[in-house]
């Protein structure tokens, strides 16, 4: 599967998901962990 998170339970879904958010909220505002150079 390309999403494991899709036909996981839903306990397991919404844990994953909320989790993604997370780490996607935290890249936004503390960006230091962000690399503007892809040659590093």
């Amino acid at each position: 599967f390309d999403n494991p998170a899709s036909v996981a339970p839903s306990p397991t879904r919404q844990l994953t998901y909320n989790y993604l958010a997370a780490v996607n909220l935290r890249l936004l505002f503390l960006p230091s962990d962000l690399c503007c150079d892809w040659t590093m």
